[in-house]
């Protein structure tokens, strides 16, 4: 230990008190007020394990070292020994001053004494400047002659030419001082051997972790010993918001060329907040060229669900699913083309108590034999996790064998029990089913919530609001402020055949908003845009077979214009799932 002693006499009952101890060394010194800051900084400061100072040294002291500081208190037998000898002073008038407040209790012990002598108890100073000018009143205008009180008190009160009582630290104060020094210092070797404890156990562990304050500051980590790019740090940091909202967030990042699945943690130790964050390699959604899936955005899952709440035709749907959508069991969506079942299923993930966790959507139309072996058994795989939202699009378009492989793995990884499973289905389920085209088995997996999402021709009376809705969506993307429809316009556009459902209906809306030159859309501008075949317009039933006996161009067109829809129109999703550039895609449609 240190000792910084503000006067000879607490040197030496410091030095006193620690020669009885067989535990503790000590280096004392005395140093007045204004020498002591200047004094620890001329000491090597890396012998000592803590500090025993008293009063205002000690306070200053604090502010100057990292060392634990214990302040020597003033206990009642050192109060009551300075009022014992102010009691047989030929003093009328006493005043108690030091820089820690004492009032109450001095007035307390003053009491028991009876003490006949006026006492007076001024609040104490915060300053050596206030302490100076205190004093000087009290011996100038209040006629004190005798002062009590700490090293600086009784320093200015002897300038003065007045009597002073120092109050002294006794034996039970320093022994008490050195009790608390001790059990700061095994508390905090405790404290650096259970730090230095866990810091091996992650250093020999073989788990990949990142330790970060809430400022982004990492604490630990060792995650360039498991090929994490250089980036990573930077990336979790941005992710810190996202944690300490959720308490416990999942992430599938795509870093550098790699994806990686990230775990964050609110961790709170010793009264900080700190994060922990795993970080795995996952398998690529785009390894060897062949996409297994997509991550979707939690951002983009929530504006979906703000689509489906302003859809008046799918809002009865959506509020009759909520009562369920708490739980694991899977869900399945299904319809004709069209209607919103992808949409639909983001705003299921996003309203579900899973929604901190990934959404993987996975397009079975895409899924080849290779694809399946990836998903069904490298280790990297998403269906490996467990708290996940797993979305198998176009279930429908699996092939009878990928099916019963399928169903199995569900069944042995108990997937739908680890992870929240969500499917779309197009097409006629029963037909499917009752022609052996579709898996009964794998039906009853995946439609524990079956969800019929209902046809727009099945709710004609429904258009007209439904126009408005998305009406008011058009103008605020695209430069033009359309009021309304013409009667005659709305019929048409309730008595047409919508054979792609919602999804045509906007598109079609989007073309009348560019040819109408009013601020109604009126009859004629409907008969224009509704006498191009829906064929021009890119809706190409997916379930129909192409016709191989035109021209290879035609047949390419045609397949375009079946992915442009299962893109939702989107020409850079479409152009990269063909392998072509964006403007190769613009010159075949505009051919």
């Amino acid at each position: 230990m240190l000792g910084i002693a503000p006067y000879e006499g607490f040197k030496g009952y410091l030095l006193n008190a620690i020669e009885k101890r067989a535990n503790v060394e000590a280096e004392v010194y005395s140093a007045s007020l204004d020498e002591a800051v200047s004094l620890l900084k001329t000491l090597d400061l890396t012998g000592f394990d803590a500090i025993i100072s008293r009063g205002r040294t000690g306070n200053m002291l604090k502010n100057e070292t990292d060392l634990p500081l214990v302040n020597v208190e003033f206990s009642g037998y050192d109060l009551l020994r300075g009022l014992k000898l102010a009691q047989y002073s030929p003093y009328s008038k006493v005043a108690f001053v030091t820089y820690l407040d004492l009032r109450q209790n001095v007035r307390f012990l003053s009491e028991l004494l009876e003490l006949k002598t006026e006492l007076i108890l001024p609040p104490a100073p915060t300053s050596a400047e206030e302490m100076g000018e205190l004093i000087g009143h009290l011996y100038r205008d209040e006629g004190v002659r005798l002062f009590i009180g700490d090293g600086a008190c009784t320093e200015f009160a002897s300038a003065y030419g007045a009597e002073t009582i120092l109050i002294t630290s006794g034996w039970e104060s320093m022994e008490k001082a050195i009790d608390d020094a001790i059990e700061i210092i095994r508390h905090d070797r405790r404290h650096n051997r259970n730090q230095n404890f866990f810091r091996v156990l992650l250093e020999q562990s073989q788990t990949p972790v990142a330790w970060m304050e809430a400022n982004g500051q990492v604490l630990y980590s060792n995650l360039f010993h498991h090929e994490a790019p250089a980036e990573i740090h930077t990336h979790l940091q941005h992710l810190l918001p996202t944690v300490a909202e959720m308490k416990n967030a999942s992430f599938l990042e795509r870093i550098g060329e790699s994806d990686w699945k990230i775990q964050g943690k609110v961790v709170s130790f010793e009264g900080q907040t700190n994060y922990l964050f795993t970080v795995r390699k996952s398998l690529s959604s785009g390894e060897k060229k062949a996409p297994c899936y997509d991550t979707i955005l939690l951002k983009e899952a929530k504006d979906a669900s703000s689509l489906i709440l302003s859809n008046i035709i799918l809002r009865d749907t959506w509020e009759k699913l909520q009562k369920w959508n708490k739980s694991k069991l899977p869900v399945m969506i299904y319809g004709g083309p069209g209607i919103g079942k992808t949409t639909f299923a983001y705003a299921v993930y996003a309203a579900s108590k899973f929604a901190n966790n990934p959404l993987i959507s996975i397009d079975c139309g895409l899924l080849d034999s290779k694809a399946l072996v990836r998903l069904f058994e490298d280790e990297r795989s998403p269906l490996f996790e467990n708290n996940y939202t797993i979305l198998l699009k176009k279930v429908n378009l699996l092939p009878r064998d990928a099916q019963n492989k399928l169903s199995y793995y569900m069944t042995s990884t108990m997937l739908t029990s680890r992870n929240k499973i969500i499917s779309t289905f197009s097409g006629s389920m029963q037909n499917m089913i009752s022609g052996n085209l579709f898996s009964k088995e794998l039906y009853h997996q995946l439609a524990a919530i079956p969800v019929p999402l209902p046809d727009l021709n099945e709710r004609t009376e429904d258009i007209p609001a439904l126009c408005r809705s998305f009406l008011a969506t058009i103008n605020q993307e695209m430069p033009v402020q359309i009021v309304g429809f013409e009667p005659e316009a709305m019929q048409m556009l309730q008595a047409y055949p919508w054979e792609y459902g919602i999804t045509q209906l906007n598109l079609v809306l989007k073309q009348l908003v560019v040819a109408t030159k009013h601020q109604f859309i009126n009859a004629d501008d409907v008969t224009q845009v509704l006498s191009k075949s829906t064929q021009a317009n890119g809706f190409t039933p997916s379930h129909v077979q192409l016709d191989l006996s035109r021209t290879l161009d035609d047949i390419s067109l045609d397949i375009i214009h079946l992915v442009l829809e299962e893109e939702k129109g989107n020409q850079s999703r479409t152009a990269k799932r063909l392998g072509i550039s964006r403007s190769t895609l613009w010159k075949k449609l505009n051919n």
